[in-house]
Formats: structure tokens, C-alpha cells, sequence
């Protein structure tokens, strides 16, 4: 067993040597090496028995960076054009000539009460699996599926969720994305919506 004195290079979270946390044991490193220097190990199972004790420094170095451009923007700011760009996002989508309320109804409560993402749902979808999206007279392609303009939209950037089974989850990065590309997004789900 582990003591107070014992110097552990190593943690996997498990039942054993990991119980001497409390002990004032260090834990470094994972795997086999602990199993040796106790006697016994019995790791967890899944995802959580790969836990390190401490993240590796070369995946912090982007999370610094990251960190440092959210301080140099500020919190408010960036807060701001989230909204602004979320806002603008849905103006688009409501008065956009292939959407409109009669295609597509965002659910998303409105503001203050919305981050910077819109949950959009495509209207007179059956929307399980292949089957069809049905525009009632045309307002919506024929032949479209969810799937399918998740996919269409996927192979040319947007980065989107799919929820079955009518919807599809969009968030503009305040950091990261412009309002330009705000609007080449919309023209681009009018467009799946009529190829996809």
C-alpha cells in the first residue's frame, strides 16, 4: 500500500492506490507503472478511468491563447456582438427570400433571454430519418431531408446541430466568425433547402 511518505509517479482513478489521494501521496502519470508500486489496481470504467491528475501543458498552450483573446475583447463586448450577431442572424433568416416564417420558425426565446444561438425549426417536416421535408405547396423543396441539408451545409463549413426531428442549432462565434459570414450562412440554408 501507499503511504504519506511514498512518492506515486502515477494516477489512474480507480479503486487502490488511488484511494491514498488524501494521504499527501503525489500523482503525476497513468497506466500500469501504479499497479507495480502498489500491489493492486482496479481502474475505473469508460472515459473516466483516463482522467490525468494534471492536463498536459502542450494542450493548455491554445487554451491560454484562447483565454487571452477573451480578456483582451472583454466579457461585455464580446457578450454584445454575440446578441448583435444572433439577432441579425434570425432578422436574416425571417425576411430572407427561400425562408421566411412560412419555411423556417425560430424557437430560441427572444432576447434577453437567448445566448448567441438559434434553434431553427424547418416547418411541415415528418423529419424521422430519410423521410421527406413537406412544403405544403412548395414554399420548401421537395425531396429535402434533415439529414440531408445538415450534411449539405456540413460539406461547405457550417458547423450546425441536428435535432430530430425538425430542427437544427445555429451558434455565430463572437470571436471568431464576422457578420459576413452570417449572412452567407443564411443564403446558404436557403439553398440547402432547395438541393438537399
Amino acid at each position: 500500500m501507499v503511504g504519506a511518505e511514498d512518492r506515486v509517479e502515477v494516477l489512474v482513478p480507480g479503486r487502490g492506490c488511488g484511494e491514498h489521494a488524501q494521504s499527501g501521496a503525489q500523482f503525476l502519470v497513468s497506466g500500469p507503472l501504479i499497479a507495480a508500486r502498489c500491489g493492486q489496481f482496479d481502474p475505473i470504467a469508460g472515459a473516466a478511468g483516463f482522467q490525468p491528475s494534471n492536463p498536459p501543458p502542450l494542450l493548455l498552450a491554445p487554451l491560454i491563447a484562447a483565454l487571452e483573446l477573451w480578456a483582451d475583447a472583454g466579457a461585455e463586448r464580446i457578450t454584445a456582438k454575440a446578441r448583435r450577431m444572433t439577432s441579425f442572424m434570425q432578422s436574416l433568416l425571417e425576411r430572407s427570400e427561400g425562408l421566411g416564417p412560412e419555411v423556417v420558425e425560430v424557437v430560441t426565446p427572444q432576447p434577453p433571454y437567448r445566448g448567441a444561438q438559434l434553434s431553427i425549426r424547418l416547418l411541415q417536416t415528418q423529419g424521422l430519418g430519410d423521410e421527406r421535408i413537406d412544403g405544403g405547396g412548395g414554399t420548401v423543396a421537395s425531396g429535402a431531408t434533415l439529414e440531408g441539408v445538415h450534411k449539405w451545409l456540413g460539406q461547405r463549413g457550417v458547423v450546425c446541430d441536428l435535432r430530430r426531428p425538425d430542427m437544427l442549432r445555429f451558434a455565430p462565434a463572437p470571436l471568431y466568425n464576422t457578420y459576413e459570414e452570417v449572412f452567407a450562412f443564411v443564403g446558404l440554408l436557403s439553398i440547402a433547402l432547395q438541393q438537399a
